[in-house]
């Protein structure tokens, strides 16, 4: 396994399990979708919202040559990724 993507809204490294092959750990952070929201409309509207920003970070993900990169350049493009 080379990468793990962490979703939660905090980082939660210390409480992801031990993963093989020590892959290198990534958070994307995403609202809690399962709180509380004032409306069906806003809980919609945030699910939509989160629905495209991922939909986008994997589409960057998918992008990167995975076959060729790796290490401290594949690290760099993943946080690249995060903080957009």
């Amino acid at each position: 396994m080379r990468l793990a993507i962490n979703l939660a809204d905090r980082e939660i490294h210390k409480l992801m399990p031990k993963w093989p092959g020590d892959p290198i750990l990534v958070h994307w952070p995403y609202p809690d979708l399962s709180g509380h929201f004032e409306s069906d409309a806003k809980k919609r509207a945030v699910f939509e919202l989160t629905r495209q920003a991922l939909a986008w970070r994997m589409s960057q993900l998918l992008d990167l040559p995975l076959e060729t990169i790796h290490g401290p350049e594949l690290k760099r493009a993943l946080a690249e990724i995060a903080s957009s």
